[in-house]
């Protein structure tokens, strides 16, 4: 049932609210959090009913969640407890909320969206009996050789008076974070780098992701149950994450160098231009808006040595300086003992980690010059504070991977429209949901590894890429069919890691598209969300189609079928599709294959049935076509100022050369609904194919050739004929006339002289200079050898008018269902008019 005026007009009163609140932060969000769900509530009373009202309640009950949630950010961080945080106040649809959920499930565990109701459980904490986490934690073969239990911290340093348990979150002195037995050196590097800013008293990062949190102290509490909670994001949103404090216990005396358990508890690269990204990170970094690591690739053994540089390893940024001549990065080799940087401007200091000693400061530490940086790291991590935006948006969706044949064509890929009313920069960032299939494909990978030694970057490959994308379109902001070059403004690189990040300069108040690309992501299906920064307010949307309505039709070129460019005479072989248009109408086609490197090509032909195949082309007959032969995957439509005529069209595929197979897809998209796309059956398809053994060439003078087909049974045939000195063209319409240059045309005839009968002509017996590729109106006739007997022969005969003899030729090929002979007269030969 249909929602009253009233209620219609209470909940047009949400909406806007609903606008201006993703564009809001504060208490001017939270105001109109409120005046959103004062609007709902008010339609539900007037009038709505079944699933219109259980809509809106569930919008005024995500609404106020939300609210609390801006309350709450807006209270703490005005108290100073905690830094102010830049939260999405975008409206989430049913499917998103359902996508955020489903998300939560990881690992036979569950990690739900962080909430109002987290955030108080976790200030209060917990004082239950010990807390154990059930989690399973996997240990590598190193670790198992000298592990002895998991243990609690006071288990770890005996002595400790148990009362008074604050001793573990106190640094004695500077710490020193180092990987000696841990696996993941990316978390180790990332600890070193993100620890001076998890300690300030000023806007202290922990206070809001470890609790309980003594804001006092600007550290966190001790509890005796050893119950800690985390708030972390992954999987699209913050989550609350429940962990104990025991601790890996070794046969070594090792852990008993240093403790400080919170930081035991918490444990990309593109073309750039350096001077602008120097100034940027740096700016950033002093302000303690960034924080940075670094990602080494595959480096050759022999230059691992010589530079003093790990492969496929990643390290800490501590320091960033410059003067009037140099620009340097302190780095940090997380490693106990190691390899650090040797090359140029080298000031390493390296201090060997003995058993039961006191880590140095200095350990693995060492400056390089930031142009050394980018050419020996591979990767450089920017992790950017949210607060240097005034707006956010986050958008969750479900992404199904495409079929092979459509992997490179943009048809399934998400896309969304943005439009800004300033220059400011845009910020993108793309975050790919961890799932359980996941781990176990790294886990069959690293085994995979270790037999065969391969790198680890061979492991992270089986994982998949992704990447982002600014397109300019036309209509602007609307869906691209596949990637053009000149189209886009900005191409992000392909990572294999879940996240990338995209910056942009937005076309002021015209909407540009952001694609969302993939490269063998192995999955069939993940769940994505992207999360938009900006100093301005953003409309973001979902890119429409450009044109409303779209058939997809599949086929495949097969030994039958495949019957390569028009410079063949088996042309005709190739897939047609009738498509019959209602009414006028643009048009769009979009072809793509399962074969990468498979040359195709699209023609679209006035036809006049649509059960009728195109048996003869040229150039003029062609109304639409895509660019010559491209790999892949072609596009073409009609310009902007043409539409096409209510009527039937025939669209040819064709692949390069004949025999190429591969499977397709056709994307037929129009502005009318009511489209017909129906395949048209070949009359060529699994015929033989016979070739004259010599080109029909025109001596000077004549006008008329004649070659002789002999057949043994009841016949039935079609005739192609192609121009010889347009068989090099790759497309339709690409030949002359005939053998000398003037207009040809085909006939299919029974008999000689005044009794002759005429079974078959090419372009209703027209001459035609554009030959391209000629064939009978008439398709295929049936032939009785009998009559052929009687009537003295059957003959395929090309005329010419115009034409000044010396040409190149015309080539012939007969189609049948039965086998024909084209040697028997010896040949093309000249005849006069009978």
């Amino acid at each position: 049932m249909p929602l009253s005026p009233l209620s219609r007009q209470h909940e047009t009163k949400g909406l806007e609210h609903e606008r201006l609140l993703e564009q809001s932060q504060g208490q001017q969000a939270l105001d109109h959090a409120i005046a959103a769900v004062d609007s709902y509530l008010k339609a539900v009373e007037k009038g709505a009913s079944g699933q219109e009202a259980a809509t809106l309640r569930q919008k005024v009950a995500y609404l106020l969640e939300l609210g609390e949630t801006i309350k709450l950010n807006t209270k703490e961080a005005a108290a100073g407890s905690r830094p102010p945080e830049l939260i999405s106040t975008r409206v989430l649809s049913v499917p998103e909320r359902a996508i955020l959920l489903k998300s939560s499930k990881l690992h036979n565990l569950r990690f739900p969206p962080w909430g109002p109701q987290h955030t108080k459980m976790a200030a209060e904490g917990d004082q239950s009996d010990p807390y154990i986490d059930p989690t399973p934690f996997s240990l590598s073969a190193e670790q198992q050789v000298i592990f002895a239990g998991w243990k609690r911290p006071s288990e770890l340093v005996p002595g400790v008076d148990d009362r008074d348990p604050e001793w573990m979150m106190k640094a004695e002195n500077e710490n020193d974070l180092a990987q000696d037995l841990a696996t993941d050196c990316s978390v180790v590097a990332s600890l070193c780098a993100a620890a001076p800013h998890f300690t300030t008293k000023k806007g202290s990062l922990l206070s809001s992701l470890m609790y309980p949190f003594d804001h006092a102290t600007a550290r966190p509490k001790a509890v005796k149950n050893g119950s800690y909670r985390f708030r972390m994001n992954f999987n699209g949103c913050w989550r609350s994450v429940v962990i104990d404090d025991r601790l890996p216990a070794t046969t070594t005396d090792r852990e008993k160098t240093g403790f400080l358990l919170w930081i035991i508890l918490t444990s990309h690269s593109d073309d750039i231009e350096l001077d602008q990204t120097w100034d940027r990170i740096k700016k950033a970094y002093d302000d303690g808006n960034a924080i940075l690591t670094l990602g080494t690739g595959n480096i050759p053994p022999e230059e691992e040595k010589a530079l003093g540089l790990v492969r496929e390893h990643d390290y800490a940024v501590l320091d960033l300086q410059s003067d009037e001549i140099s620009r340097s990065l302190l780095i940090k080799n997380p490693w106990v003992d190691s390899l650090v940087w040797t090359g140029v401007g080298s000031s390493a200091t390296l201090k060997t980690h003995t058993v039961g000693s006191t880590p140095d400061h200095a350990t693995n530490q060492f400056r390089m010059a930031f142009e050394d940086v980018l050419q020996h790291f591979d990767s450089l991590y920017v992790n950017w504070n949210p607060n240097l935006f005034k707006f956010r948006q986050d958008h969750h969706f479900k992404w199904d991977m495409p079929d092979a044949t459509e992997e490179m064509v943009f048809t399934k890929n998400p896309q969304f429209s943005i439009l800004s009313r300033s220059r400011s920069p845009i910020w993108v960032l793309l975050n790919r949901h961890w799932q359980d299939g996941e781990l176990e494909i790294l886990r069959e990978r690293k085994a995979e590894r270790d037999r065969h030694n391969a790198s680890l970057a061979h492991v992270s490959k089986q994982l998949g890429f992704m990447s982002l994308s600014i397109f300019a379109t036309s209509p602007p902001g609307t869906r691209l069919p596949l990637p053009e070059s000149h189209r886009c403004l900005h191409q992000g690189p392909y990572v294999d890691s879940p996240n990338t990040l995209l910056r942009y300069d937005p076309i002021p108040n015209t909407p540009q598209t952001l694609i969302v690309a993939q490269g063998e992501l192995p999955l069939p299906t993940y769940n994505f969300t992207l999360s938009f920064f900006s100093t301005s307010p953003l409309t973001i949307s979902k890119a429409r189609e450009p044109l409303a309505y779209s058939e997809t039709i599949t086929g495949a070129w097969t030994r039958r079928s495949s019957g390569g460019s028009a410079a063949h005479p088996s042309y005709f072989i190739n897939p047609q599709y009738s498509i019959t248009l209602p009414k006028t109408t643009p048009l769009s086609l979009l072809l793509s294959t399962d074969v990468k490197d498979l040359p195709v090509h699209i023609a679209l032909i006035y036809s006049s049935s649509p059960t009728k195949r195109i048996t003869s082309i040229s150039g003029r007959d062609i109304l639409v076509s895509s660019p010559e032969y491209q790999r892949g995957c072609t596009f073409c439509q009609t310009s902007a100022s043409q539409r096409l005529e209510a009527g039937t069209y025939t669209v040819i595929l064709s692949t390069f050369e004949p025999g190429q197979l591969g499977r397709f897809v056709l994307r037929v998209s129009t502005d009318v609904d009511g489209v017909v796309v129906m395949p048209v059956m070949s009359s060529q398809a699994g015929k033989l194919r016979t070739v004259f053994p010599e080109l029909a060439v025109f001596k000077e003078g004549e006008e008329r050739l004649r070659g002789r087909v002999g057949i043994g049974r009841l016949t039935r045939l079609s005739v192609v004929a192609r121009a010889a000195a347009a068989l090099g063209s790759t497309a339709p319409g690409g030949g002359g006339g005939g053998g000398g240059g003037g207009g040809l045309r085909m006939k299919l005839e029974l008999g000689t002289g005044s009794g002759k009968r005429v079974l078959g002509v090419s372009k209703g017996g027209e001459f035609t200079q554009d030959v391209g590729v000629l064939g009978l109106d008439e398709g295929e006739v049936d032939v009785d050898p009998e009559m052929v007997r009687r009537m003295g022969g059957l003959w395929v005969v090309l005329e010419q008018i115009g034409g000044r003899g010396g040409g190149k030729g015309v080539q012939v090929e007969v189609y049948s269902d039965g086998v024909v002979n084209l040697e028997g007269a010896g040949g093309w030969e000249g005849v006069d008019e009978d």
